[in-house]
C-alpha cells in the first residue's frame, strides 16, 4: 500500500501558510508532523492530524488531515476507523479537476478497506468509482484488484472479463511487472473453476515472465509453484503434487 497525494494537494497545504492568520499556521505544521510520523509511529500521526483538525482550517481544507488519519488506521489494521476517516476526507475534497488524482486514491483505499472486512459489494462500488478518476497506468492496478473481489464473490465470469481488460491495458504499454501479476490472477480464476490444465499453463507463463528477474518476482514464482502443486492435489495426483 502506498500513500500518494497530488502536487495540487501539497500546494493546498503550502498555500495555507500564505492565506491563514498566525493562529491558523499550526494546522499545516501539525499535518507535516503527522506525515513525518508515518515512518515510525502511526498513533503519533493520528494525534498530530487530529490537532490539525482542531485548528479549524475549514471544510475543504481538512480533507488531507482526515486522509492521514485514515491511512494510519489502515496500516494498523483498524479498517472500520480507516473507512470512516477516508469517507470524511472524500466528503471534504475539493471538486476541482486537479484533485482527481487524490479522489482516485481515496476511492481506491476505501475499496481496499471494504475488501479487507469482506464487504465485497461496497468494494466493487468504490473500485468502479476509482476507475473514473484513474489515469491509464492506475487503471491496470484498479482492474487487477477489482477482478480479485469478483473472484472472491465467485463471480468468475466478471472476474475473467475484468482481468482480461487489465491484461489488454498492461500489454499495450508492455508493463512486465503487472503482466506477471495479471497472469497469476488469471491462473487463480481458472483454478477456482477447476480448469486445472489451463491454470497450470497460465502459471507456466508466470514462471516464464518472472524468470527474467527471479529476485524481483520471487514471491510470485513461489506462489505459482505452490498453486500448480495444489491443482494436482485437487485432482488426486499426489505424486505430481509432490514434484511441485
Amino acid at each position: 500500500m502506498r500513500i500518494f497525494f497530488s502536487f495540487f494537494s501539497m500546494c493546498l497545504v503550502a498555500s495555507l501558510f500564505c492565506s491563514c492568520s498566525r493562529e491558523d499556521l499550526a494546522a499545516p505544521a501539525y499535518n507535516q508532523l503527522a506525515e513525518q510520523s508515518l515512518d515510525s509511529n502511526y498513533d503519533s500521526a493520528i494525534y498530530y492530524a487530529r490537532q490539525s483538525l482542531k485548528q479549524g482550517l475549514g471544510d475543504e481544507k481538512d480533507f488531507y488531515s482526515y486522509f492521514l488519519i485514515g491511512y494510519s488506521y489502515d496500516v494498523k489494521g483498524l479498517f472500520i476507523n480507516a473507512f470512516n476517516s477516508y469517507k470524511q476526507s472524500l466528503n471534504l475534497i475539493p471538486e476541482d479537476k486537479e484533485f482527481d488524482s487524490d479522489r482516485h486514491q481515496l476511492l481506491y483505499n476505501l475499496a481496499r478497506v471494504c475488501k479487507s472486512y469482506d464487504n465485497y459489494e461496497l468494494a466493487i462500488d468504490y473500485y468502479e468509482q476509482s476507475l473514473e478518476y484513474s489515469v491509464l497506468e492506475e487503471k491496470v492496478g484498479v482492474l487487477y484488484n477489482l477482478s480479485n473481489v469478483y473472484r472472491l464473490k465467485k463471480d468468475f465470469g466478471t472476474a475473467q472479463l475484468t482481468i482480461d481488460e487489465a491484461f489488454q491495458l498492461a500489454n499495450s504499454f508492455n508493463d512486465e511487472a503487472r503482466l506477471v501479476k495479471i497472469h497469476y490472477r488469471i491462473g487463480q480464476i481458472q483454478s477456482d473453476q477447476k480448469q486445472f490444465d489451463l491454470s497450470r499453463s497460465t502459471y507456466e507463463k508466470v514462471l516464464t515472465l518472472a524468470g527474467k528477474d527471479t529476485e524481483k518476482y520471487a514471491r510470485y514464482i513461489g506462489k505459482a509453484y505452490h498453486n500448480m502443486g495444489n491443482t494436482y492435489l485437487q485432482e488426486g495426483k499426489y505424486d505430481m503434487a509432490l514434484n511441485w
